[in-house]
């Protein structure tokens, strides 16, 4: 999952709510339209040009250069995402396109987004001859230009986008009712019952979003419906991802069985063996049977909770205060999420361990066995390779792929019911519910504080 586009909604909000610095008023338009896209298309263009190159590389057989064209990637996407940070916050950029079309529920938010997200289009343009030189070389065949950069635009910015938008429509229109009785606590708790709502469908908006079809039935289609059969998790259905063969993965969605799908790029189910498609099956199951979607939003809630509890009392003394604030509360929740998603993915690693010991006659006599381990860790590493990875690239929510099979091959020998990663999982959601009990409490300490001060 991409973060940036919540970062690019967060800053539309901030401004929204007054604290955008504006250091070029409204009626210097056409220099904050500049500052918007000028920088967007020289990233965009050496960027483009970088990747013609490292795709004749590519095709050379000098594969060696394939590190550096994901590297240029990352940072180019990074760089288009703190350009649009900057114009949106320093300038009046929401100002003027407010000017020109008025306070329109969720228009002129999209339209301040739109350089940014033509941007990220583009440099899906201009990464397809990287994917393409790879396709060739291992005899695939891929999608057309067009439809490559929209899957991609689809992965990395549609899918965390498009309910971020949808919850601040939803703030906007309730903001709107003007009816006796409805303000304050009334709004509140009906923005929140509408945001659980989308956040329960939200496996709805994926299968609109992405191009996918239910997974024919056979043999692997049998074995992997046996997976959620055994650890008693209900999915609607197994899903067949058709990225046009550029993506090897898959993902879980939907909190309830009734709606939650498991996603398998076409690429996984083609190239895989059976044994280790069964591996990242129960990886994925893994997440549900676990709980780690609701423990991530309590991480979440506990980390905000304690954000405002230590910073509150100190006031904000300007916009720019405001905006620190602001930022530490971001960077805070960032680097926490980040620390315990990489934690969560370890477990749901070795629970596939785990599923695979429990088929194995050698479990009971000498723990965890070799065969267990050597399926997922050859999955992880599949996943890796075809993604461009020899494994030493370190994600925020993933960690490296090195280091998880690392930690996998550590459990080699060890007792099934006693494994180290189990105890800090444990640790962590202790440590989540004593963090967001002592936040709130403080906080309503302090609001009754106050009150009393009046």
């Amino acid at each position: 999952m991409t973060v940036w586009p919540l970062l690019l909604v967060a800053a539309v909000l901030a401004v929204d709510s007054g604290l955008g610095l504006s250091v070029w008023p409204s009626d210097q338009s056409l220099l904050i339209l500049l500052v918007a896209t000028i920088p967007m298309l020289v990233v965009v263009i050496m960027t483009w040009s970088r990747c013609v190159f490292i795709a004749r590389q590519v095709q050379a057989g000098r594969l060696q250069s394939l590190p550096e064209a994901a590297l240029i990637l990352k940072v180019a996407r990074w760089l288009l995402v703190i350009n649009a940070l900057f114009v949106i916050v320093m300038t009046d950029w929401l100002a003027v396109v407010r000017n020109q079309m008025g306070n329109a529920v969720l228009l002129d938010e999209l339209v301040v987004l739109m350089p940014v997200l033509a941007g990220m289009f583009m440099l899906g343009l201009a990464w397809f001859p990287v994917e393409h030189a790879l396709a060739k070389r291992q005899g695939d065949r891929m999608k057309g230009r067009l439809d490559y950069a929209w899957s991609q635009f689809s992965i990395h910015c549609l899918l965390v986008l498009t309910p971020a938008l949808v919850i601040l429509a939803i703030m906007e229109c309730v903001e709107g009712i003007r009816m006796p009785g409805w303000k304050g606590l009334g709004l509140q708790l009906v923005t929140g019952a509408l945001v659980v709502v989308l956040f329960l469908g939200m496996p709805l908006i994926v299968r609109l979003i992405l191009a996918v079809k239910p997974l024919e039935h056979g043999p692997l289609r049998e074995r992997l419906d046996q997976v959620c059969v055994r650890h008693g998790v209900g999915v609607r259905d197994i899903l067949l991802w058709r990225t046009g063969g550029v993506m090897l993965n898959a993902a879980v969605v939907g909190l309830m069985g009734v709606c939650r799908y498991v996603l398998l790029t076409d690429t996984l189910v083609r190239v895989l063996p059976d044994e280790q498609s069964e591996a990242v099956m129960a990886h994925e199951i893994g997440h549900v049977r676990l709980r780690h979607m609701p423990w991530l939003f309590g991480v979440i809630v506990s980390l905000v909770l304690l954000v405002e509890a230590i910073l509150s009392p100190l006031g904000t003394i300007n916009q720019f205060g405001g905006l620190v604030h602001l930022g530490i509360l971001l960077g805070v929740v960032w680097g926490g999420l980040g620390w315990v998603s990489r934690r969560f993915e370890q477990q749901a690693d070795t629970f596939a361990v785990l599923h695979f010991t429990g088929q194995s006659e050698e479990a009971g006599q000498s723990g965890v066995p070799l065969e267990a381990i050597a399926h997922v860790v050859g999955a992880l590493r599949a996943v890796a390779w075809m993604n461009g990875d020899v494994g030493q690239r370190s994600s925020w929510r993933h960690g490296s792929i090195a280091y998880r099979c690392s930690n996998l091959e550590k459990l080699a020998g060890c007792a099934p019911g006693k494994l180290p990663i189990d105890t800090v999982v444990g640790r962590i959601k202790l440590t989540t519910v004593i963090v967001g009990v002592v936040g709130l409490a403080a906080l309503i300490a302090m609001s009754n504080g106050m009150g009393h001060d009046v």
